[in-house]
């Protein structure tokens, strides 16, 4: 190959005219409202400009072209904001990230947010990038000012299409929650299913017998399909319709009823019943179906905060249920939607995972990777070292392991010190304590109350500490550092009554280059402290190992 063909190779290809089109595909896709994909096939038509859709992408965003609008944190602002300014008698032009909004996009974030009435707060300020305007050409209303919502809503999908039902509540403020992507996904097919399961409840098609008595019959005016009448309270018959669809797995079914209920159904007791037969037939799928629906959850991932409140306290009975027949394969999910706090999930987490060694329910919450610090309480955790180290005995080492692990991999820290190596420390976790060190833990680290791990172990010398206490000493820990009150290890260890391990851990701190008469904070020495804090053990073993190897008052 020569020389010019081998350099041939790594010419770059010439550099598009992106300049010259730029205004040409703003104009269009931006201010004409085209699609990508439209843009791109005027471009090529017309001015034989030819560019990949990622190309297209990459030069719109370096321009600062944004259509899309955030409905969860953007939208709300700027219906708010064109409310009030229609309160004023204003017309108003929204420009986000310097495309304009349309009325059509706000109408259909009311519509499918079946926002009626926007609360009477004052509007907030503006994000720098939205900017709100009045148009020249038709600056002012004379309308209704308090109207706007009815009249977008009404002026985009006419009289009866836009507006929710009369007989619906104000709109309740909705919350975000921490979906997972396949609970999102769910969402998305029960939100596809909603109106082929609304149409499909005729009674001609419908395999639940007992609704059809909340059937409306078809209006000869309209080609629609008959919809279910929504009653504004749950009757035995909607419930014991969900009860035969879960028995049945008919999610269709579920989907249809739940849809089509204004009213929430989260606190009966037959609709808790209904998610513990779920449960009970390891139905994860149904299960979240129905807290789905009931939430009246959105593609979001939003749902309102009263129906969260609401499904916090009435399932209260079903999660204790649960829990106690260890059913908990739905309990991550139940974490993710709000309905358990990340109050409960730290007292679950303490004294079910923890303390009864369920390792099933530990698995759920610990997979919540993102929300470790909220449900993880490290301080309470060492404030129960003692317990869960007696519970390990029973149930074996598999839950603790998994905390610490967790712990260590979001890098925890909480507001009292204690991080993954002092924990690991505190319940004498060997393997856990030697990973942690050899993946760049501190072995120093000293929580707020100036203890290092070395100094945690110093105060369990009724434990067999001693192998960790060797992988401290060993791995580089320092002997003579000291707590809030200026004790070190040997201090520490030694201001207690003698107990099983006592001379052995003070041995292996003097083996290894610790001064036995190093004194505290207080000017004595360990000898002297131990004497005159414990007279009964001054005939023991600690006392006569202490004389023997020189120590001194």
């Amino acid at each position: 190959m020569s020389k010019n063909m081998s350099r041939g190779r790594y010419l770059r290809s010439p550099a598009l005219p992106w300049e010259k089109h730029k205004w040409t595909i703003i104009h269009r896709y931006r201010d004409m409202d085209w699609t990508l994909e439209e843009t791109m096939a005027l471009l090529l038509r017309e001015c034989k400009f030819s560019a990949t859709r990622k190309q297209y992408a990459t030069k719109l965003r370096q321009w600062g072209i944004k259509k899309q609008v955030d409905w969860q944190h953007d939208m709300p602002i700027i219906v708010k904001a064109v409310e009030a300014r229609w309160r004023l008698g204003k017309r108003t032009e929204v420009v986000s990230h310097q495309t304009v909004v349309r009325d059509e996009k706000m109408a259909r974030y009311l519509r499918q947010n079946k926002i009626r009435r926007l609360p009477d707060s004052p509007a907030g300020p503006l994000p720098a990038h939205i900017r709100c305007s009045t148009p020249d050409t038709q600056p002012q209303h004379d309308g209704d000012p308090d109207s706007w919502v009815e009249h977008v809503l009404r002026n985009t999908y006419g009289v009866d299409q836009g507006m929710p039902s009369p007989v619906e509540e104000e709109p309740q403020e909705r919350i975000a929650v921490s979906l997972s992507y396949d609970d999102l996904r769910l969402v998305r097919e029960l939100r596809r299913s909603e109106n082929r399961s609304r149409g499909a409840a005729c009674p001609q098609t419908s395999p639940i017998q007992p609704i059809t008595s909340l059937l409306s019959a078809p209006s000869s005016s309209t080609s629609s399909p008959p919809r279910l009448h929504c009653p504004d309270v749950y009757n035995d018959d909607v419930l014991k319709s969900i009860r035969c669809c879960v028995e049945k797995n008919d999610r269709p079914g579920a989907i249809g009823i739940l849809y089509n209920l204004r009213s929430s159904i989260l606190e009966s007791e037959a609709f808790s019943d209904c998610l513990l037969l779920a449960s009970k037939n390891l139905d994860e799928s149904m299960f979240k179906v129905l807290i789905l629906a009931a939430l009246f959850m959105d593609e979001a991932g939003t749902c309102p905060r009263h129906l969260i409140t609401s499904a916090q306290l009435a399932l209260k009975p079903l999660i204790a249920s649960l829990l106690k027949n260890r059913a908990t394969q739905v309990f991550g999910f139940l974490f993710r939607s709000g309905i358990i706090s990340a109050e409960a999930a730290r007292h679950m987490i303490l004294y079910h995972g923890l303390l009864n060694g369920d390792v099933a329910l530990l698995k759920q919450f610990l997979n919540q990777h993102h929300q470790l610090y909220t449900i993880l309480d490290l301080d309470t955790m060492m404030q129960n070292a003692t317990a869960i180290r007696y519970s390990m005995s029973i149930h074996g080492s598999t839950a603790a392991s998994m905390v610490v692990h967790a712990a260590h991999d979001a890098g925890l820290l909480s507001s009292g010190g204690v991080s993954a190596i002092h924990l690991s420390v505190s319940l004498l976790l060997y393997d856990e304590t030697s990973y942690f060190l050899a993946h760049g833990a501190d072995i120093n680290q000293k929580l707020f109350t100036g203890q290092s791990p070395l100094q945690l172990l110093a105060e369990m010398a009724e434990c067999d500490i001693m192998q960790v206490a060797t992988l401290l000493v060993s791995g580089g820990a320092q002997l003579d550092l000291r707590d809030a009150i200026g004790d070190n290890c040997l201090h520490t260890v030694l201001r207690q009554p003698q107990k099983q391990w006592t001379r052995a851990f003070a041995q292996l701190l003097v083996e290894n280059g610790l001064d036995i008469n190093t004194r505290n904070g207080s000017g004595d020495t360990a000898l002297g402290n131990f004497s005159t804090q414990w007279h009964s053990d001054q005939v023991g073993e600690v006392y006569d190992w202490l004389l023997n190897n020189g120590a001194i008052y």
